[in-house]
């Protein structure tokens, strides 16, 4: 692959919040991840971990746990006329994480290294992912992350992962590249 189909590809990668409900092969999920740990990783400690839903049934149930624990926060539910606002009915939700008492005071920049390489590795394969920043309150709330997890594993991120419903969307519009060269 050459630079201009690299840039290509970075560009084609959204966040997409409207997935169809068109199953995703294990297979594919596994060499999306396996993309995922060719990442750096911090003192090449590679301590991620990768818990995966597809049961809709649990997607739904991890979704009002994200929307109670907003709740209690005071925090705003962005498109609550979906039925799905948090993981926006994706067929596969990913959370990304490590074991909490693993020493690594790299585990957050892993976990995003990661995750860019998996959803570009979705994007080649005309998939579609969203980050779900509010994942991580799981973390404020260890009695209703009980319900999901273990209590050593250290949420870092989630994100949903589909094919998106319809044609393929563009992302947002991307401000001026600002570079500031410090001599």
């Amino acid at each position: 692959m050459n630079f201009n189909e690299f840039y290509q590809l970075v560009k084609k990668r959204f966040s997409c919040r409207e997935f169809s409900s068109e199953k995703v092969p294990r297979e594919m999920v596994e060499k999306f991840l396996r993309a995922g740990i060719e990442a750096p990783s911090g003192r090449n400690c590679q301590l991620l971990q990768f818990r995966i839903f597809d049961n809709p049934k649990k997607i739904t149930e991890l979704s009002t746990a994200v929307a109670e624990i907003k709740t209690k926060l005071g925090s705003p539910i962005f498109r609550p006329e979906n039925f799905d606002p948090i993981f926006y009915a994706a067929p596969v939700v990913v959370f990304i994480g490590a074991d909490r008492k693993s020493p690594s005071e790299w585990k957050m920049s892993d976990a995003c290294f990661a995750a860019q390489n998996i959803f570009l590795a979705a994007a080649a394969a005309d998939f579609a992912t969203v980050a779900i920043g509010s994942a991580r309150y799981f973390e404020k709330f260890p009695e209703i992350k009980a319900r999901f997890f273990s209590t050593d594993f250290e949420i870092l991120l989630a994100f949903s992962l589909g094919r998106p419903a319809g044609d393929l969307k563009q992302k947002a519009p991307r401000r001026d590249l600002q570079v500031f060269w410090e001599n």
